[in-house]
Parts: structure tokens; C-alpha cells; sequence
């Protein structure tokens, strides 16, 4: 399960696959204390796009999310730069995951949503702004797509992360 809540509560003992293939086996704490650090090993390969899954004719250059440290309703902000190709036919759109730490997907925002189309021809650096977004404390990840009609060009895992600090974002609790 990618359910970290459930396993805690749930298992006495749990395993770790990567791949298919049996990475760790032992307590519930060590096991996610290895899967966390999986993820971040796994983050830091993802930097490299010879290293990122999608067909690779138009790559993102450089992913980074403004402000690492949140509260929850407080606007995150992930600023990008995308490379150009003269090679792809048409035009291509760039779609966002907030994944939290189990890897469940909270937020999707897609380009195609504001009929936001970009030309492989140009290079672009964007800026993506949710605005508003109530999440719980804790960690978050930013997973970034580059795609056209047809498939994915470039799938960046963990592009950027950031925290949700424990506060309440209004003066008064009831």
C-alpha cells in the first residue's frame, strides 16, 4: 500500500519493492524510514532528464517551488523553465501533481483547463500559482508533465517539495 496512515496502524512488519524486486523487509518504522529514503534518492536521480520517463523531445531545464515552508491556505508557487525542440509537430501542454507523502495525488492543475497551449519552438519559463489550497501539515511534491496530444514528452517525479507547517493560517481557533 502507498497508505502510510494505514500501515502504521495496520502492520507490525511490512516490506519495501522497487521495481518488483524486494528492497527491505522488517519493522513498520524502519520500513518507511527505507521508502523514505528511496524517495529521496529517487528525487535526486530524477534531476537528470536522461533519467525521467517520456519521450524526450521537449524536457523541463529547471523546476523549483518558491516557498518550502507553507501554512495550509497559503498560495504555492512552482516557477518553471521548458527547452525547445523543432522536431515535435504541434504544440504541447504542461500539467502539475501535488502528491503527499503516501504518493496519492491531491492537486492536478493541467494547462488544457485555460486552453493554455505552448510552442516547442520557443523556449518557456512559467509560473504556476494555486492559490488557496488547504492541505494538511505535512510533506508535499511537486511532479511535473510536459505533453502533447498524443503522450508524454518529459514526466519530472518529485521536481520540487515543500512543507505545511502546523498552524492554523486564522487568529482564533473555536
Amino acid at each position: 500500500s502507498h497508505l502510510l496512515h494505514t500501515v502504521r496502524e495496520l502492520c507490525t512488519s511490512a516490506v519495501l519493492l522497487e521495481h518488483g524486486h524486494l528492497t527491505y523487509a522488517g519493522g513498520v518504522d524502519a520500513t518507511l524510514e527505507a521508502y523514505q529514503h528511496s524517495f529521496a534518492t529517487f528525487a535526486e536521480r530524477q534531476a537528470d532528464p536522461a533519467n525521467r520517463p517520456g519521450v524526450g523531445l521537449v524536457r523541463f531545464a529547471d523546476v523549483s517551488v518558491a516557498h518550502e515552508n507553507l501554512r495550509s491556505g497559503d498560495d504555492v508557487v512552482v516557477d518553471y523553465s521548458i527547452g525547445t525542440d523543432d522536431d515535435l509537430p504541434g504544440e504541447y501542454y504542461v500539467s502539475a501533481h501535488i502528491t503527499d507523502e503516501g504518493g496519492a495525488t491531491i492537486v492536478q492543475c493541467d494547462s488544457r483547463l485555460v486552453g493554455y497551449w505552448l510552442n516547442p519552438k520557443k523556449p518557456h519559463d512559467g509560473r504556476l500559482a494555486i492559490r488557496n489550497l488547504w492541505l494538511k501539515p505535512g510533506r508535499y511534491s511537486v511532479d511535473m508533465f510536459v505533453c502533447t496530444s498524443t503522450g508524454v514528452q518529459d514526466m519530472w517525479e518529485a521536481a520540487g517539495r515543500f512543507d505545511v507547517r502546523p498552524e492554523l493560517p486564522y487568529s482564533h481557533s473555536v
